[in-house]
């Protein structure tokens, strides 16, 4: 520690008359509390120290006072959202095309009425990227529904977009009683093969509902639309 090294921290706050006795320590802070701040706050500086490491233990505790604070009504918004961010920072991204051109990416669960995160995970590299062109199974999507609901219970109601929806993810939502509404694109896995081909004319629309009657398909189309909306709902008593 700067111009007096000693073998060990515990040795600045030596009580015994010796080499190591630096008495003025004592009047500054305990030794449990220097102790503390170092093995808490001082490891950012390290340079070994991995990037998501650094802020780890900030977002731990503010994640626990957001879930402590408020809990969630039934229905819920799953999504991509960024915090900007113009720092040094191993996973900064740059997209001009948001309002945050340098920031960090997140997915966040929301209460869909009020606004308020609940929990969020941090979009860190390719162990938690999420790819869909990549995820034809959903594997990666179930993760990522998984960490984000481990706090909730069953009874819930998601909503999100294409991005995200597989039929492995809508069956796992199943599992854990929780529903599921969101759009999804044609050429998924595990929907009707009439999605690809079916035409529709302006406003007609064309319901599909699966052997169980727990998801239902609704296709439909407007004047506007090129193609037609594709929406999948697990809350069929609507």
């Amino acid at each position: 520690m700067g111009i007096q090294p000693r073998p060990a921290f515990r040795d600045y706050w030596a009580l015994k008359p010796s080499y190591k006795h630096t008495p003025w320590y004592h009047a500054a802070m305990k030794r449990e509390r220097f102790e503390a701040i170092h093995s808490t706050m001082l490891h950012c500086s390290a340079t070994e120290a991995e990037s998501v490491q650094k802020i780890a233990p900030f977002m731990n505790s503010l994640l626990k006072n957001f879930q402590a604070a408020f809990y969630p009504w039934q229905n819920l918004s799953l999504d991509e959202m960024v915090i900007g961010w113009k720092g040094r920072f191993k996973y900064r991204q740059f997209n001009a095309a948001k309002p945050k051109k340098f920031h960090i990416k997140m997915f966040g669960l929301c209460n869909s009425t009020t606004g308020y995160t609940y929990n969020l995970l941090g979009y860190f590299g390719s162990e938690r990227a999420y790819d869909p062109e990549s995820d034809p199974d959903g594997e990666s999507a179930i993760r990522v529904f998984q960490t984000l609901l481990t706090p909730l219970i069953k009874g819930h109601h998601i909503f999100a977009d294409r991005y995200y929806t597989t039929r492995n993810l809508v069956d796992y939502l199943l599992c854990r009683h929780v529903y599921y509404t969101f759009t999804v694109q044609s050429n998924r896995r595990g929907f009707p093969a009439e999605m690809k081909t079916l035409k529709l004319n302006n406003r007609e629309k064309k319901y599909f509902m699966n052997e169980t009657s727990e998801a239902l398909v609704i296709m439909w189309r407007n004047k506007k639309a090129k193609t037609p909306c594709l929406m999948v709902s697990t809350n069929t008593n609507w």
